[in-house]
């Protein structure tokens, strides 16, 4: 039997992260023992230390999950509305106590979007001297996967930090154009948000080759 495969009370009194922090601090508990600390419990199938693993493990670690809309989080097996609401605030009062070190544009681009193998989709939210207050991970993977599914991702939108939206994906090993999926997920994506009086300011494709901006060749009016 794997430490996953055990309950919270079945764990040595020393290895329970409440115990954990009390004895040696919050900064000694890996991001893990901290989500069990937030979640509580498990469901009747799953301990909490399994759950907050499995959600490691399928966001891609602790920056992928906080950037995921509490709202998709509600929906997977073992968390439910009131535990995503408790992720989506602790995530949250940690984006608000960083926003006094809003960083620059390109260097999350840099960071975020051109360090990835993958196609990845970025929602980014700028305040008026065009710096990042906010960001949101959309998907992992080419647009085409969506198949049209466009409601989740969009409605996640509504749920966003104040500021000018801007999206953004890559093109890892290929030139920076839009294809057929990408001017009909952007046409949709605005059409939606401008029912709600928000709108996307541009879309942005970048690889290693250059940056295409569907504002500035007539994509995006």
């Amino acid at each position: 039997m794997g430490i996953l495969d055990l309950r919270i009370s079945e764990l040595e009194p020393s290895s329970r992260p409440r115990e954990k922090a009390y004895s040696s601090g919050m900064g000694s508990l890996s991001d893990a023992e901290l989500l069990c600390l937030l979640l509580s419990s498990g469901s009747g199938k799953e301990g909490v230390v399994e759950l907050s693993a499995r959600l490691l493990s399928h966001y891609g670690g602790i920056g992928g999950l906080a950037e995921t809309p509490y709202l998709l989080l509600e929906r997977e097996k073992g968390v439910g509305r009131a535990k995503s609401s408790l992720l989506g605030a602790a995530f949250e009062l940690g984006r608000r106590a960083a926003q006094g070190e809003a960083g620059e544009f390109s260097s999350y681009l840099r960071r975020d979007v051109l360090s990835k193998e993958e196609e990845a989709l970025y929602a980014y939210f700028l305040d008026r001297k065009k710096r990042v207050v906010g960001k949101r991970l959309l998907l992992l993977g080419s647009l085409s996967t969506l198949k049209g599914g466009y409601k989740t991702v969009l409605s996640s939108l509504l749920y966003a930090p104040r500021g000018d939206l801007f999206l953004v994906h890559s093109h890892p090993s290929g030139v920076p154009l839009p294809s057929k999926e990408d001017i009909e997920f952007t046409s949709s994506c605005n059409e939606f948000l401008l029912r709600f009086g928000k709108g996307i300011k541009d879309h942005l494709i970048l690889s290693k080759k250059g940056v295409f901006s569907f504002r500035e060749n007539g994509l995006l009016s």
